[in-house]
Parts: structure tokens; C-alpha cells; sequence
């Protein structure tokens, strides 16, 4: 559901076994020989966390730059519980480049006068009446997240919860990056120090 793929994107869920499936295809390619190394910064780094928690065989090292949900719910999509706003400039920066939007120009038109701005200065907001209200899929997972206010199981998903994939997450080298300034810096720093102990 991104860029030239086909489907509906729903942020972050599904990265783990996309991942590891553009993995062993990656691997099976005659040019390869077998294994697959990961580069990726913020959401990139989120793909690779939640790919290395489904054990691709392939997956020889990571390189993780200012991402990689180790607990999203206390330091990443929510910061000690608390909904951040960041999820949604990302959710409407993403949504104008949808293929939705991008191959629709009155839509196109209708998101590129919408000021942000403007609908962070009057919260709050309801489904249907959101600066995300003409992409549904955006405003849906935005919306689903922001209410989510119990630490449960939806917030113990790959793709959200690496170390509770610790058991079964891939072994390999990995070199953590993160600024002090970082929106992720807790969270890769508690990745970075329980990925070290093991």
C-alpha cells in the first residue's frame, strides 16, 4: 500500500512478515549469495527490528539508525503512555504521498490546502473530522493508537514490541545509532543495552 505496491498500508504491523518475506526472496535471487544485511533509519529501522523478530535464516547484520520499536508503547508511538504528536505529522506527511492521493488530483488538490497547524490549534478531534479525514487508512491507525491507552496485547505485537520477541529474534551483528535528541533515543538505548546482556 505504499509508493508502486498494491494493498492497504497499515503502519508498522505488518513490517514483520513483509520483512521476512522480502527476505528469503532477496536470498533466492541469483545475484545474492545468501545472505541479506539491513540498512534503515526511522521507519526503516522499524522494519528491520520487526523483520529480525520473525528469524529470517537469510538475515546476516542490521544496521539500525534512529528507529526499531524495542516497546512503542512507552518510548515510540506513545511516551510513557502518552499519545505523541509526532505520529501524526509522519501519518500526513505519508498520506499526501499516498497512491491514493497521488493518483487522484482532486484529492491531491483537497490535502495540499490543509493546514496542520491549524488542526493542532483546534483538538480535539473525531474520525471523520481529523486533517487526516480524506485517507481513512491513515486516519484509522492514527485514531486506533491514540485511543489505545491500556498497555494489552494489541501493543505486544512484532512490529510494535521487539523485546518481547527477544527469544526468537535473529542473532546477528547489529550497530545502533541514535542522536541525544532523538524521539527513539529510550528506546534504542534500552534495545542497546538488553541486546548487549544477551
Amino acid at each position: 500500500g505504499r509508493y508502486q505496491s498494491e494493498g492497504t498500508f497499515t503502519k508498522y504491523i505488518n513490517e514483520g512478515d513483509d520483512g521476512e518475506d522480502t527476505i528469503r526472496w532477496l536470498a533466492k535471487q541469483p545475484w545474492c549469495d545468501g545472505k541479506v544485511g539491513m540498512y534503515g533509519l526511522s521507519y526503516c529501522a522499524h522494519v528491520q527490528v520487526s523483520a529480525a523478530c520473525r528469524n529470517p535464516p537469510a538475515l546476516a547484520c542490521m544496521f539500525l539508525e534512529s528507529g526499531g520499536f524495542w516497546d512503542a508503547f512507552h518510548d515510540g508511538v506513545r511516551d510513557g503512555g502518552a499519545f505523541t504528536l509526532k505520529q501524526v505529522t509522519w501519518a500526513f506527511k505519508h498520506a499526501k504521498l499516498s497512491p491514493k492521493v497521488l493518483s487522484d488530483p482532486d484529492l491531491k488538490a483537497q490535502m495540499a490546502k490543509i493546514d496542520l497547524h491549524h488542526w493542532f490549534r483546534n483538538m480535539p478531534w473525531r474520525p471523520g473530522c481529523s486533517p487526516l479525514s480524506l485517507t481513512p487508512e491513515y486516519e484509522r491507525y492514527i485514531f486506533h493508537d491514540w485511543q489505545a491507552e491500556v498497555f494489552d496485547a494489541s501493543w505486544r505485537a512484532c512490529g510494535l514490541y521487539a523485546k518481547g520477541f527477544l527469544h526468537c529474534m535473529s542473532d546477528v551483528p547489529t550497530l545502533i545509532i541514535c542522536s541525544w535528541y532523538d524521539p527513539y533515543i529510550g528506546s534504542m538505548s534500552d534495545m542497546y543495552a538488553t541486546l548487549s546482556a544477551v
